[in-house]
């Protein structure tokens, strides 16, 4: 016929070139010549301007939005597929990111805390052909909440002497906002604070080990106005030692007389009140009875890292000293020595003397001999006797045992005469130093002195005895027995 015909062509891509050819079925298959026309769809776009998303939560690494858009087509209504939301850092210029959702409430995750970004919203309605987009909702400024910064890294120490610390530290891995101050916690409940990257502590005690950590402080300021203070993780728990110190002086110095002997002495005392390290305790001691202790030439000492009591040997017997303590630690090439202990003084116990010296034969006569030596080096003791030996015969070393005791002779006393003794006779003579100890009254002998060995002379000679004789006429031949006394 000749009326108009109508034909409708759906999902044809939108913006897009198109030539329809048509052509009459005149029967029995056959066509008549085709007609062409050339045509462009239009431009189809959501017409309804989404809305601004709403924010219903936030934290300090993601946003909650409420998601809203009219949306249409004209002049038909068409569906809208999903959501597309862009975001970006606030005025970065950065390209946006996206994310989909087809619900009308999302998450934004994955965050920077407290930093502004720039949110918008978009409707897709999502062709056969390509996807069709409404323009960008208004953008949404919206900043995250604040959030505690990292721990502080690389955290260390430097020990500078036996009171001062000097700490040091990198900032935050993720500071999240401006560092007001840090602060270093050393001793529990203790802080000090800094607002760089070192600290220096001070009046520390000697030789302590100290544990701490560093915080971060970042200071926020909200929407509200209101300034909202977030203290960091805490650094990995460190510790150090001090160096070393001066000590204070050993109290209470002591002699244990139970111990006291003629050669040695045990000395007792109390740890200084502040070791400010690990102390070394020199025992000075020097012959005389002193007040204040002094290091002199003829002072003795003796180190030791044992605890208290020590014993002095090696000590003359019969001998006053004096002893004070001091305490000393070491720290690196210097000695740091403590104030002295109390001085203490004590008389070591009597002992055997040393040995009589130089025994000598000065005159015999023929009942008689006169001995002379020298003293002892060392009496140890008061009172000292000298108990002379004697036995016939000639010796070599002296007896324990002997034949003959003669004297006693008092230790001021050098020399001495020994008389009746028999004419003509061999003696061996040597002398022995005697101390009486009083608590038990036992003597003390010391090493017998040399021996001397002489003779006795004889006195006035008698006759010669049985006086023969033979005689011829050239010769005589006389006979006789020595006398009785040469």
């Amino acid at each position: 016929g000749r009326e108009n015909k109508v034909a409708t062509f759906y999902y044809l891509r939108p913006s897009t070139n198109y030539r329809i050819k048509i052509m009459a079925n005149v029967g029995h298959h056959l066509w008549t010549s085709s007609v062409t026309h050339d045509f462009t769809t239009e431009t189809e776009t959501i017409s309804q301007l989404c809305e601004t998303p709403t924010v219903t939560k936030k934290s300090p690494f993601s946003v909650g939005l409420s998601l809203y858009c009219a949306f249409g087509k004209a002049p038909d209504v068409c569906y809208m597929d999903y959501y597309s939301i862009s975001y970006r850092l606030h005025n970065s210029g950065n390209s946006f990111r996206k994310k989909t959702t087809r619900f009308s409430v999302f998450q934004l995750d994955w965050l920077i805390p407290f930093t502004s970004y720039e949110i918008r919203l978009t409707a897709v309605y999502d062709s056969i052909y390509c996807n069709i987009f409404s323009s960008p909702s208004p953008p949404l400024i919206i900043k995250t909440d604040p959030v505690a910064p990292t721990p502080p890294r690389n955290v260390r120490e430097t020990t500078r002497n036996a009171r001062d610390v000097v700490i040091e530290w990198n900032v935050p891995a993720y500071i999240n906002g401006t560092v007001s101050r840090y602060r270093v916690g050393y001793i529990k409940g203790k802080y000090m604070s800094s607002t760089s990257t070192s600290i220096t502590i001070t009046d520390l005690k000697p030789y302590t080990t100290y544990t701490y950590i560093v915080q971060a402080l970042v200071k926020h300021t909200l929407t509200s106005g209101r300034e909202q203070p977030l203290w960091g993780g805490k650094s990995l728990v460190r510790s150090f030692t001090t160096l070393q110190g001066k000590p204070s002086p050993p109290r209470n110095l002591r002699v244990i007389e139970r111990d006291l002997t003629s050669i040695s002495v045990t000395v007792d005392w109390q740890v200084p009140v502040s070791p400010n390290g690990r102390n070394t305790y020199v025992i000075n001691y020097r012959v005389g009875s002193y007040t204040v202790a002094t290091v002199t030439e003829d002072t003795k000492q003796k180190y030791t890292r044992a605890v208290p009591p020590y014993t002095l040997s090696g000590l003359q017997p019969f001998t006053v000293y004096t002893v004070w303590v001091q305490a000393i630690n070491y720290e690196g090439f210097s000695s740091l020595e403590s104030e002295p202990s109390n001085l203490e003084t004590f008389k070591t116990l009597i002992d055997a003397p040393s040995q009589p010296q130089q025994l000598q034969v000065v005159d015999t006569q023929s009942t008689s001999v006169r001995l002379q030596w020298r003293p002892p080096l060392h009496l140890n003791g008061v009172n000292t006797k000298y108990n002379i030996m004697l036995e016939e015969g000639r010796s070599v070393n002296p007896h324990t045992h002997i034949n003959e005791f003669l004297a006693v002779i008092d230790g001021n006393i050098s020399n001495v005469t020994i008389t009746n003794l028999r004419e003509l006779n061999w003696y061996s003579a040597w002398i022995v130093a005697v101390n009486v100890r009083e608590t038990d009254h036992k003597q003390l002998m010391s090493l017998p002195s040399n021996v001397k060995n002489f003779g006795t002379s004889s006195g006035s000679s008698s006759a010669p005895r049985d006086v023969r004789s033979n005689v011829s006429d050239v010769s005589a031949v006389i006979w006789w027995q020595h006398p009785r006394n040469l």
